[in-house]
């Protein structure tokens, strides 16, 4: 069962507005498909059934000719319920308040098959779930999704399409995107989960530690690894590997290296084996994140180099389909087994509170860490083998692979290596900045404008710690200064950002976009040196997997100002 909102039709007052509040699910549902919008138009609003109108129309055409009925094989709601004045995007909260009634429906009809149609129908459905909502990163995908026991199908609403109907690239994406819904429709069983905790070993005892470990070296079979570490980095002091998970045949197993359980012998008795393995070019090695287990390898356990890397499923899963924050594993494990949450209770102990601390994993309980551990390397291994069944169907994919393969290797002895910095220059660069912010500063809020802005509007012009605040640049540009708003925001207010602030062309504007620029610098692009820097060196991550064009990229910290 899906779980419902707290929110009602008090908070939103949507309902006084139009026609037919609370607008009810329409149709037969006969092949289990629903289908939810965004929110209802005034002509669904008027006669009181979502999807009418020109949308609908289109939808309904297109759905026949791919041998579907909207009326009769499909049921079809919105995310809101009740229709929005003037055209605007449903709010968040609007979202909220409606979430209940939509829980209702799916949970009363429990469709085989949910078509979610639009950025808000994929906001609403995803709520409190996954960050990154937007419609380019969800569209185009089967889901097998756990909580509705349904496929999901997001794609573009056709509202859009029409909007656009020049684009013809636009056209054929939601055609394409219709097509395989349709075709996922045709169906006849419900999604199956996995038993992740099936065949999940998690050892505790230093015998059986070792008796695994001696078994891989003399099977060699492929092993698929995972570390739980103390930060992202293993380059300063006090580091450490928490945890190591394997799964290889089909068991998966998870054991504590420095986490206080064993004592130091038997960390270096684990750490000997361990490393012989790592070393064993026969023992074919697979990780999510090459990059991550090859730098902590090597720099714990003394490594020149891990032989017998394998693949990289991160950088598989980039070059199977490049859009942004696609790659992580618990989003690829979500979309591809349907597999969410189990990253739930420990999340909040993987993240240390800066670049120089270490985390709070040792205070997590150790078998839900081993838990946690074992079934991100067992994940690792069924999207590896998911990933090898498309590959196979594509040589020049599979030649991809092993060419992005070998480029992480390289790129990893780059971050090995490090690069030398001199502080005191970036030392100088924040001082030189720091001044000319307070400079800058100082212009904004003793200018004739900011004045003028307390005489008006009852309050001095207030500087954030990042920028001056929406609300007050708003103010200050419309009711002091009497600038026409050319950009509104979807909520109808003016926009501020970078584009609307060159236009105006005054003094001031160039002023609060020149501090703008300032504080990038100085609190992205210079502080993350002294962020990441260890005794005069920077250790960059180089990625394969986060451009679409796929070329390399650098993080933690950006090469910007290496200079």
């Amino acid at each position: 069962m899906v779980t419902k909102s707290k929110t009602t039709c008090e908070v939103c007052k949507l309902d006084r507005g139009c026609k037919t509040p609370g607008m009810k699910y329409h149709g037969e549902g006969r092949k289990k498909i629903l289908i939810i919008g965004d929110s209802p138009t005034r002509n669904d609003d008027d006669y009181g059934v979502p999807l009418v109108g020109e949308s609908g129309s289109f939808l309904m055409n297109s759905l026949t000719h791919l041998g579907i009925d909207l009326n009769k094989d499909c049921w079809r709601t919105n995310a809101v319920k009740c229709f929005i004045p003037k055209g605007k995007k449903p709010t968040k909260r609007e979202l909220r308040c409606c979430r209940e009634k939509l829980v209702e429906e799916i949970n009363v009809l429990n469709p085989m098959f949910i078509w979610l149609f639009g950025p808000s129908a994929i906001e609403s459905f995803y709520m409190d779930k996954f960050s990154g909502l937007g419609i380019t990163r969800w569209r185009g995908l089967c889901i097998p999704d756990p909580i509705t026991n349904a496929w999901i199908f997001p794609m573009y609403h056709p509202s859009h399409v029409l909007q656009n109907i020049h684009d013809e690239n636009l056209d054929a994406i939601f055609m394409m995107d219709l097509k395989k819904a349709v075709r996922g429709a045709n169906r006849v069983e419900r999604p199956a989960f996995p038993d992740l905790e099936k065949s999940v070993k998690l050892i505790t005892k230093i015998e059986k530690v070792i008796k695994y470990l001696r078994y891989i070296k003399k099977e060699k079979p492929m092993i698929f690894f995972d570390y739980e570490t103390t930060s992202l980095k293993p380059f300063n002091k006090g580091n450490r590997i928490w945890s190591i998970s394997i799964a290889f045949d089909d068991d998966a197993i998870a054991f504590p290296l420095a986490y206080p359980w064993f004592e130091e012998e038997d960390q270096e008795t684990i750490s000997y084996l361990w490393g012989k393995i790592l070393q064993d070019p026969k023992i074919k090695k697979v990780a999510h994140s090459l990059k991550f287990e090859d730098m902590w390898s090597r720099h714990i356990f003394g490594l020149d180099k891990v032989a017998g890397w394998e693949n990289c499923t991160q950088a598989t899963a980039h070059i199977l389909d490049s859009r942004t924050k696609f790659t992580g594993l618990k989003f690829q494990s979500y979309i591809n087994f349907g597999v969410y949450g189990y990253d739930k209770e420990i999340k909040s102990h993987l993240v240390p509170k800066d670049t120089k601390s270490i985390n709070t994993v040792d205070q997590f309980p150790l078998n839900k860490l081993l838990l946690y551990n074992a079934l991100d390397a067992k994940l690792t291994r069924m999207l590896y083998f998911k990933q090898q069944k498309t590959l196979r169907r594509k040589p020049e994919l599979q030649r991809a692979t092993e060419f992005f393969t070998e480029g992480l290797l390289t790129l990893s002895d780059t971050t090995m290596n490090g690069i030398t910095i001199d502080p005191i220059y970036y030392m100088e660069i924040a001082k030189s900045l720091d001044e000319e912010l307070e400079s800058i500063t100082k212009t904004i809020t003793g200018g004739d404008e900011a004045r003028k802005f307390k005489k008006i509007v009852g309050r001095d012009l207030q500087i954030k710690t990042k920028d001056i605040s929406t609300k007050d640049l708003r103010d200050l540009f419309e009711k002091v200064l009497k600038v026409k708003s050319v950009k509104p925001t979807a909520t109808g207010l003016m926009s501020t950002d970078v584009e609307v602030l060159n236009n105006i062309g005054i003094p001031i504007a160039d002023a609060i976009l020149r501090r703008r620029k300032l504080m990038k610098m100085r609190n992205t692009y210079v502080q993350q040196m002294f962020d990441w820097e260890t005794e005069g060196k920077i250790y960059p991550f180089f990625d394969l997997h986060t451009v679409q064009t796929g070329r390399s990229s650098a993080a933690n910290p950006s090469l910007l100002l290496v200079a």
